[in-house]
């Protein structure tokens, strides 16, 4: 299930751009946005990443920009994680250091539609691309097991000097959600001390 570029989608009734081409659901882009970081900021570093122009940033179901109403731009230089708790009247979980973001947008070479994965804007200190897929992790998890060189056929769990650790992967069947279906792996040894 990708997401391709169309010369024409019967929905858009026209033309419409995947960036990055044959993205699937499971893709994330993650953006260290820094918490001090600002509207105006993840909307230029679109334009000069992912050369989109955005036209309305959501989360959930709080709309936190649009392009096409003229109250809105005062929010540029609101920092993100105020914006969100101010349009939301939520405040963030201290234990959750990212906004999860739905954007669209068109490109600004030819005002194309633009469809683009998810966005995870982490409140740390840089700003880096970073694309995960859910193959990513389960190659993680089978170079673990190689490493460990010990495997219970059968079991998802594996064995490491006396101490048992459980991954935890929920299969994610086609067409399924992966919000519900998919779980990251749980290592006790990875947890801070």
């Amino acid at each position: 299930m990708k997401t391709v570029s169309k010369e024409y989608d019967p929905i858009a009734m026209g033309p419409v751009r995947a960036k990055p081409e044959g993205f699937t659901p499971w893709m994330k882009l993650v953006i260290n946005h820094g918490p001090e970081g600002t509207l105006r900021e993840l909307i230029d570093w679109l334009a000069k990443e992912q050369n989109a122009e955005v036209m309305i940033l959501s989360s959930g179901n709080a709309c936190l920009y649009n392009a096409f109403l003229p109250a809105h731009k005062k929010r540029l230089d609101q920092k993100m994680p105020e914006l969100y708790e101010e349009i939301t009247k939520q405040k963030i979980p201290p234990t959750r250091n990212y906004l999860v973001l739905e954007v669209s947008a068109s490109d600004m070479d030819d005002q194309v539609d633009t469809t683009l994965p998810t966005i995870k804007s982490k409140r740390s200190f840089s700003i880096v691309p970073i694309t995960m897929r859910s193959p990513t992790v389960a190659t993680l998890v089978l170079g673990l097991a190689l490493l460990c060189q010990f495997i219970t056929s059968g079991y998802e769990m594996l064995t490491m000097k006396r101490s048992m650790v459980t991954i935890s992967m929920n299969k994610v069947w086609p067409f399924s959600n992966p919000t519900e279906t998919y779980r990251y792996y749980d290592l006790p040894f990875c947890q801070p001390e």
